[in-house]
């Protein structure tokens, strides 16, 4: 990270998701589209709607356990409309870190229809061992001209409090028109010099041993979910993942709508849970479950869940 950081071009400031609404106002105009990768996080659909453009959802899929994009279908959904790829890498909430390949793959499909990439990467350093993150833009000098990388050092280092993040820009008349967004939203007055120095603190490589070991009890954490969730609410299944500190749990099995299944934990079983519909086409019947937390806190939540879950089952809730 430390090498990307030192590549910065007039992006520090306030929150990702006001970065976010400077980048959808870079292109095109009014009812221009954007494409999502859906399940996301829904803050992604709605600061397409805010920015007056419209979203259009190429929704992952499924292929024995683990997701993948869907590049045909993200074919069909380009129109002469559509000026932005909106990608989260790694995915929230899937889990997915994209490969090179993967990434390279998707790239190509943009160069040739004239999409610019806006890639939110908050979570650029939530992988697990062995699992490389790569920015899409370091593929090629091309790639690098029509994408935009967001980063913040808040959902790594636990920092959201201090409201900063940054952003890659390389294509230089892509960073005029990102200045002028900036000033016309007030955003680059958004700077702290408590969140900046974090911001550089963090970027500069000497927190990743602290970093790794975290990754490795959130794997752990993952592990131990899979294991009980098939153990213990059979019918369930969890998202094969490689990255973040998500759980993505298939309850599809339920019949029911993952608000009424997350209510029910919460209600019921104390433990809050996300609704996966909210997060787009192909959430339905998930939730979405953190395990950035101690184990004996994970175990305790689980129990209560897989009761809450055989009730359910039995429709008694």
């Amino acid at each position: 990270m430390e090498n990307q950081w030192k590549r910065v071009r007039y992006a520090s400031c306030g929150d990702l998701h006001g970065l976010h609404y400077s980048h959808g106002r870079l292109f095109g105009t009014g009812r221009d589209e954007v494409i999502i990768q859906t399940p996301v996080h829904a803050r992604f659909t709605q600061l397409v709607k805010d920015n007056g453009r419209v979203p259009v959802s190429n929704p992952l899929k499924v292929v024995d356990g683990r997701y993948e994009m869907d590049y045909e279908q993200l074919e069909r959904c380009i129109t002469e409309k559509t000026k932005i790829l909106w990608i989260c890498n790694p995915h929230n909430p899937v889990g997915r870190a994209w490969t090179a390949a993967e990434l390279q793959r998707l790239g190509d499909i943009c160069l040739s229809h004239g999409v610019y990439i806006l890639s939110d990467d908050i979570y650029y350093g939530m992988v697990y061992s062995g699992v490389s993150y790569t920015p899409i833009a370091s593929l090629s000098k091309e790639l690098s001209q029509i994408s935009i990388t967001c980063y913040s050092p808040s959902k790594c280092y636990n920092t959201t409090g201090v409201n900063q993040s940054f952003t890659i820009i390389e294509n230089p008349q892509m960073q005029e028109k990102y200045k002028k967004s900036l000033h016309k939203t007030d955003l680059d007055y958004a700077i702290n010099i408590v969140g900046l120095a974090i911001t550089e603190e963090t970027c500069s490589g000497s927190c990743d041993g602290w970093l790794k070991d975290f990754m490795v009890y959130v794997k752990k954490n993952h592990e131990y979910l899979t294991e009980f969730v098939k153990e213990q609410m059979p019918g369930a299944s969890v998202a094969e993942a490689d990255s973040t500190y998500f759980g993505w749990i298939d309850m599809r099995n339920l019949h029911l709508p993952s608000e009424k299944i997350a209510d029910a934990f919460l209600n019921e079983g104390h433990i809050l849970v996300n609704d996966g519909a909210a997060l787009g086409t192909g959430g339905e019947g998930y939730i979405r479950m953190n395990l950035a937390c101690p184990r004996d806190t994970l175990e305790m939540g689980l129990w209560r869940m897989a009761k809450v879950y055989r009730d359910l089952c039995a429709g008694e809730v």
